[in-house]
């Protein structure tokens, strides 16, 4: 295959899928032409590492995983070194070396939800080794215990089994000892255990040998995504209470770990470092980001934080190399060079930002944007308006087809209150300016004479203008709307471009100095009659009320009156100068339904996406309702609910508010009750409600208001 067809991780999948049976030689370049690209397909590091071993290449081998471990945090690639270190480099006689290699894996892995076979493995070859004093056999029962001290704690496959055979062990060795010991750490394992079966729950849907690629948009990347950051963000919040040494290694693995898939993502690299940076690992911090720009060299972004990490730890001078690279490029972007002189000015002052604009003008690559970011640096920085002036007029020579150029040059003018030389640049740029680009520098040419020049200007260049633009005519017919950019003033119009002609002119308001947009409109609107108000006057979607009904009971044949309709709605179709003359839903329409149907537009009046009716169904159906439509909160009077029901309770009703079956339960609920009431009274907040009509306080009212007979 090409390399061209890097990316295309589906087909590269079946060719090394067919490599399986092909001869190393023929498939060691197709390996190391995928892995090039992709160096955290640990799948396929693995596969790479077992064709050669295949083949007893040992060497090989050996270079391979000094390659791909360090880079894979996968726990089936270091498996495959453990067996490898096992059963080939070194054997099982040499049992020093096969623990240093498992102490090895369990340094960098053995935090993974999937090391218990690890930590297994790393148990058997303690217990396996030779003792032939009580000293070596002591100090073998403190390599266990370690051990198993070690596992116990971490949330992970088999964690109640490595739990069981602690506890065995300590048994067996003192089980006077053994009570404080297992008491000490059976809090930590149990904590281990919760969270266990929390990561469980968050890894479920995880792609684990994702093969990374740049994002595409699709759903299955947007969930990957999802779900690795929302594990992050939960082991970030340190459900085990952890030390902080602890909880930045884990935090920092799971990071490792998203990256095997993620490692397109920018974010991700990011949120690493500035983790590491802002608990003082600066120097780790440091290599993450360097690890990111070999990952996503062409992405700025990524470029100009790391500069910003460094300028802000006075690292000048390593910060100035990220941009001196960044501009030797071929494909260097403009906009390199513009972060590059407000660097140098920060750093090295005033010359530096100039150095680095000659650099700039002399690249190809150079665009307009840098010139106009040099003159506004002379301009509002240095304070040198003829420098600034010079620089346009440089960049007038090479950009004069250029409209965003002549507009910014045009704005420079102006705030130089150089009116003289503003009609001039018009005039020499619209004279050999094509049409078809002119557009918005005739416009911005009316609106300066709007501003600056008298009325007979005015006319004479929307003339010259319309001479170009017949459709901006002011005096053909329809041609009253094109007078709106004349009188208004930053958001204040005269009137909306419907009240005109009953349709918007936007388009040809965006293209003036100022953003012109529907946010002006609606800005305009608030100092409009409420009967002018249009659906076109605002800047989101409303409901069209002309195609709204008033609400109907099941009884009406006929359209109600105005009176009898649902005011509400009625009200608002007033204040807006609507007609309330709306035909009514079907008469066999439900009552909520109505009312439902009245609050949302007509379809002919919508144009947004539709949803997905079939998963709207399915969410309403899955929604737990109440059983019943008389199902009352707690506290609420069973006599209410007796008047709502007729008179009488239901059991199931009777259930709902606390209506025991059991006669048992029941006294007791009303003692309790009984309790409440004399606790809190009878009005007391969260008790009983007082009665609308109690007899026994009437009397005791009629006797106080009694006078006393002596």
């Amino acid at each position: 295959m090409s390399t061209n067809d890097t990316l295309d991780v589906d087909s590269w999948a079946m060719a090394l899928q067919n490599l399986q049976t092909q001869p190393v030689e023929d498939a060691r370049p197709q390996f190391e032409q995928f892995l090039q690209e992709h160096p955290t397909a640990s799948r396929y590091w693995k596969a790479y590492i077992e064709k050669e071993m295949e083949s007893k290449a040992y060497d090989r081998v050996d270079k391979l995983f000094v390659r791909s471990l360090l880079t894979c945090l996968n726990i089936d690639l270091w498996r495959c070194y453990l067996e490898y270190i096992k059963t080939i480099k070194i054997g099982e006689v040499n049992r020093e070396e096969v623990i240093k290699a498992h102490e090895f894996v369990l340094e960098h892995m053995g935090q993974d939800i999937s090391a218990s076979q690890v930590w297994v493995s790393y148990i058997k070859c303690l217990k396996a080794l030779p003792t032939a004093t009580p000293a070596d056999e002591s100090h073998k029962m403190t390599l266990l215990r370690k051990a198993y001290q070690r596992a116990i704690v971490i949330p992970m496959h088999n964690v109640e089994n490595l739990w069981k055979e602690y506890e065995a062990f300590e048994n067996n060795l003192s089980k006077q000892l053994a009570k404080p010991l297992l008491q000490e750490h059976v809090g930590r394992h149990t904590a281990a255990r919760s969270m266990y079966r929390e990561l469980r729950r968050r890894r479920e849907g995880l792609i684990i040998n994702m093969v990374p690629r740049p994002p595409r948009g699709n759903k299955k990347e947007e969930t990957q995504m999802e779900l690795w950051t929302s594990l992050i963000e939960f082991e970030r919040s340190n459900p085990m209470k952890l030390e902080e040494k602890q909880l930045i290694a884990r935090v920092v693995f799971t990071y490792n770990q998203a990256l095997l898939c993620l490692r397109h993502y920018p974010s991700i690299w990011y949120d690493l470092a500035m983790y590491l940076s802002g608990h003082q690992y600066v120097d780790e911090a440091t290599a993450v980001f360097s690890r990111s720009l070999e990952a996503l060299p062409s992405n700025l972004l990524l470029h100009f934080a790391f500069a910003d990490f460094h300028e802000a730890r006075k690292q000048i001078q390593a910060a100035k190399s990220i941009y001196e690279r960044l501009i030797s490029r071929e494909d260097v972007e403009p906009l390199v060079f513009i972060i590059y002189q407000r660097f140098a000015r920060r750093t090295e002052g005033l010359k530096g930002a100039r150095d680095v604009f000659s650099i700039a003008r002399k690249s190809a690559r150079c665009s307009y944007h840098v010139y106009v970011a040099s003159a506004h640096l002379e301009h509002f920085i240095n304070k040198d308006a003829a420098v600034a002036r010079k620089i346009f007029e440089l960049g007038l020579s090479k950009f004069a087809n250029e409209p965003s150029f002549v507009l910014q040059y045009i704005e420079f003018l102006h705030q130089l209150n150089d009116e003289k030389n503003v009609r001039v640049l018009f005039e020499r740029v619209l004279s050999h300016l094509e049409p078809v680009h002119a557009r918005e520098v005739w416009n911005r040419f009316v609106h300066f004479e709007h501003q600056c020049g008298d009325l007979d200007a005015v006319q004479r260049v929307e003339q010259r203008r319309t001479a170009v633009y017949p459709e901006l005519n002011t005096q053909a017919p329809g041609g009253l709307r094109n007078l709106l950019p004349r009188y208004r003033f930053l958001d204040l119009w005269p009137c909306t471009a419907s009240d005109v002609d009953g349709a918007g002119h936007e388009e040809e308001l965006q293209t003036v100095s100022q953003p012109l947009s529907q946010n002006i409109i609606r800005s305009k609107v608030e100092f409009l009659n409420p009967s002018q108000l249009t659906r076109e006057s605002y800047a989101y979607p409303r409901p069209d009320f002309t195609k709204m009904s008033p609400y109907t009971s099941e009884l009406a044949s006929a359209p109600l009156p105005v009176q009898q309709a649902d005011m509400g709605l009625h009200i608002q179709a007033q204040l807006l100068g609507l007609d309330t003359t709306r035909q009514l839903p079907p008469a066999n329409t439900p009552e909520p339904l109505a009312q439902l149907l009245a609050l949302l537009p007509s379809r002919e009046q919508f144009k947004g996406s539709f949803p997905d009716h079939v998963y709207l169904i399915n969410s309403l159906l899955r929604m737990d309702l109440p059983s019943s439509l008389y199902e009352l909160a707690p506290g609420t009077s069973s006599d209410l609910l007796a008047q709502a029901n007729g008179g009488s309770t239901t059991p199931a009703t009777a259930t709902a508010t606390g209506q025991s079956k059991d006669p048992r339960r029941r006294k007791r609920r009303d003692r309790n009750e009984d309790s409440d009431e004399e606790q809190n009274g009878p009005g007391a907040v969260g008790g009983p409600g007082v009665p609308m009509r109690d007899i026994y306080r009437e009397r005791q009212q009629h006797k106080i208001s009694k006078p006393n007979p002596t």
